[in-house]
C-alpha cells in the first residue's frame, strides 16, 4: 500500500511538473528569454514600416503598431500583439488586432474590429489572456 502511495505521489509531482516550464526556470533564464523576445522589436516596426510605403503607393492611408511583446514560458516563444488601422479610400476604417507567435511568425489569433463575429472576439481576447497568464 505504502509503494502505491509513494508511486501516486511521485506521479502527480512528474505530471504537475511538466504543466509549467516556468517553474524550471530560474530567474536570470527568464529574464534572458524576455531580452531575447524584446529584440523583435526593430524587425516587426521595418515590416510596419515596410507595409505603410506599399499602401501608400495605392493612396491607402496605413498605421500600424506593435501594442506589447512578451514570452511564454509554457509555450516557449515570444509573442506580439499588433494592431493595425487601415482607411481605403471610400471605405470606412478597418481595425486589425493580431497576436503573433514570433518563432514561427505564425498567426496565433486575429480579430477585426468591423466584422460583426463575436465569436472571433470572444477567441482572441481568450487566447491572449491564455497567452499572458498563462
Amino acid at each position: 500500500m505504502k509503494k502505491l502511495l509513494l508511486i501516486s505521489v511521485l506521479l502527480c509531482w512528474f505530471i504537475f511538473a511538466g504543466c509549467s516550464q516556468q517553474r524550471w526556470l530560474s530567474q536570470d533564464e527568464l529574464f534572458s528569454k524576455k531580452q531575447e523576445c524584446a529584440k523583435y522589436k526593430n524587425s516587426i516596426q521595418d515590416e510596419i514600416n515596410e507595409e505603410k510605403k506599399r499602401l501608400e503607393k495605392l493612396e491607402v492611408s496605413y498605421d500600424g503598431s506593435i501594442e506589447e511583446i512578451f514570452y511564454n514560458s509554457k509555450e516557449n516563444s515570444c509573442f506580439a500583439v499588433l494592431n493595425e488601422q487601415t482607411l481605403y479610400k471610400n471605405w470606412n476604417q478597418i481595425i486589425n488586432s493580431t497576436i503573433k507567435d514570433l518563432l514561427t511568425n505564425k498567426t496565433v489569433a486575429h480579430y477585426q474590429d468591423w466584422q460583426e463575429d463575436a465569436t472571433n472576439a470572444v477567441y482572441y481576447f481568450k487566447k491572449l489572456k491564455e497567452l499572458k497568464w498563462e
